[in-house]
């Protein structure tokens, strides 16, 4: 337990958040809404809606892919941020995004394989492939994002588990990848045979002008998974993955 405290010294002030922020302060260096801006009492009515069946069954044990009323409604959300349609089958509810990374990494690679990210990448995405001790090859990118020229040339000295991109608002960079070189990625997974894992949780996240189509357009027609989540616009822990029905 020492040992533990000393690892995380947070544990031992009782916190319920991962960082406090004072009020009044704007932190940008923390990826979630302000506090103040979330709809408590409507996640209280929610909450005690869901609570409220004559037999508790949200306090048991779920299904493995997530409760089936709560994909339905997921959907159609999505349906309204993509401008697609969203099948509830094809939907895997995760703990966040990162559960669904490293539930990627579980799934689809060993120990000591080759993945391609981009240059910079999420942080956290890095230390959950240090984690499954996977080796990434890192892809550069340009104003329009990740180069495809570029990671064909790497498919072709060696075959990743997977390619992990951040496609819109981009996280360290901002920017967005071009629709037509969405369309170029969805192509290559499809002629070298391996999968692009799309972290998406940024998408929602337009204020002026909307991003290209998103990559969960391409879950049914080419090696493509989309990660989604709630943590940047509602609250954490809520979390999705959109995969074709062959990789269940």
């Amino acid at each position: 337990m020492l040992a533990i405290r000393r690892r995380f010294p947070a544990m031992s002030m009782l916190s319920s958040a991962q960082k406090e922020i004072p009020p009044g302060m704007i932190d940008l260096g923390i990826g979630q809404p302000s506090p103040w801006l979330l709809p408590v009492e409507g996640m209280a009515k929610a909450a005690a809606h869901c609570t409220g069946h004559p037999e508790a069954v949200l306090l048991a044990y779920g299904v493995e892919q997530g409760d089936g009323h709560f994909r339905v409604a997921l959907a159609r959300f999505l349906e309204g941020i993509y401008g697609m349609s969203v099948d509830p089958g094809h939907l895997l509810v995760t703990n966040g995004a990162s559960q669904a990374i490293d539930l990627i990494c579980s799934l689809f690679s060993q120990a000591g394989d080759t993945i391609f990210v981009e240059e910079p990448t999420y942080f956290l995405a890095r230390k959950i492939f240090a984690d499954h001790r996977l080796k990434p090859v890192s892809l550069p990118m340009d104003s329009d994002g990740l180069i495809p020229e570029a990671a064909e040339e790497e498919l072709k000295r060696s075959r990743p588990a997977f390619l992990y991109t951040i496609p819109t608002y981009h996280n360290p960079t901002s920017v967005c990848l071009s629709d037509s070189r969405r369309e170029q990625l969805a192509e290559l997974s499809r002629r070298y045979d391996f999968t692009v894992v799309a972290d998406e949780v940024y998408h929602p996240l337009c204020y002026t002008s909307a991003p290209p189509a998103p990559m969960a357009r391409f879950c049914t027609s080419a090696n493509v998974i989309s990660l989604g989540s709630f943590s940047k616009i509602l609250a954490r822990g809520y979390g999705w993955a959109g995969f074709k029905p062959c990789l269940r």
